[in-house]
């Protein structure tokens, strides 16, 4: 039997985080971001075994340390009274480990699949909700699950996984693109230690948001997310490319969490911003470019 599902990338541009790892559904955070088109497709296969084993795939390659994917598969299977062999490929169109969000995608995209393929009947908040604890207890997101299953413009007021979690949907009345400069990967669980540690991102996270709920354009989004990204520690190449953006009339923001640099633009505008970034781009350094995705997570 097979199934396969789909989950947006997301940015996080302000975040409020809200970590308390013994009560993974009420943790999360609050904050500001919007999903992609690119993201994550998941294809599961389960058959009949001796025993119960697991293989994921990712691009292709067979991976062993997958702690976000194990966790969502373990927790679907540990009611089921029989053993299966599980074949989990997650096609991956998005930076790992670069503030594109990764690790919820696969999650939440696997979490649909395995619900359907298993013949569970959970319902997609139910499903949603595995995704979001494996995303806290494996320590690489905390509410992007929530953004990636509603998909669009968003801002979550409330932290938590889905169903407790609550996000205002913001519309959008031009067709915006998302242009990244990723230059590499950074850990989630070390810069969400940064940011608890500083005593004032809690404050001005939640400040962010206040001010964008007053002004919930796309251009007051992208203003309060270079300033937030003050707290963080950015390499001097991701500031230099800000600068130079901004000097031709792009305003950019950090990607939590991320060695990224973002911005939204016309349609008409992408080809400006890609060369303002490609001189920035030495090795393995990409530009990624993707449309707003507004319907979220969802099965194929």
């Amino acid at each position: 039997m097979e199934s396969v599902a789909y989950s947006p990338g997301h940015i996080t541009g302000v975040v409020q985080p809200s970590e308390h790892l013994d009560d993974p559904i009420n943790s999360g955070s609050k904050g500001i971001g919007f999903s992609i088109h690119k993201g994550v497709t998941t294809q599961v296969n389960i058959t009949p075994s001796r025993i119960n084993e697991i293989r994921i795939e990712i691009n292709g390659e067979t991976v062993s340390n997958a702690p976000v994917s194990e966790y969502v598969t373990k927790s679907f299977i540990s009611n089921i009274n029989r053993n299966l062999k599980i074949s989990i490929k997650h096609l991956v169109d998005i930076p790992i480990g670069s503030g594109f969000g990764t690790s919820g995608a696969a999650a939440l995209s696997l979490a649909y699949a395995l619900n359907q393929v298993l013949g569970l009947g959970l319902s997609t908040i139910e499903s949603a909700k595995v995704a979001h604890i494996a995303e806290v207890v494996c320590k690489t997101g905390l509410g992007t699950v929530l953004a990636e299953m509603h998909g669009g413009f968003e801002v979550r007021v409330k932290q938590g996984a889905p169903g407790i979690g609550k996000i205002i949907e913001i519309p959008l009345d031009v067709d915006y693109v998302m242009v990244a400069l990723e230059l590499g990967t950074k850990s989630t669980e070390q810069m969400l230690r940064e940011l608890m540690r500083k005593n004032d991102a809690s404050q001005l996270g939640e400040q962010f948001i206040n001010l964008f709920l007053v002004d919930s354009s796309v251009q007051n989004f992208l203003n309060l997310s270079k300033k937030f990204s003050q707290l963080m520690n950015i390499s001097h190449k991701l500031k230099n490319a800000s600068k130079d953006a901004e000097a031709r009339g792009f305003v950019c923001g950090i990607a939590l969490f991320g060695d990224t640099l973002f911005s939204l633009v016309r349609p008409n505008e992408v080809n400006e911003l890609k060369n303002t970034f490609s001189k920035y781009r030495i090795r393995n350094e990409r530009i990624i470019v993707s449309k707003i995705e507004e319907r979220g997570a969802r099965l194929l």
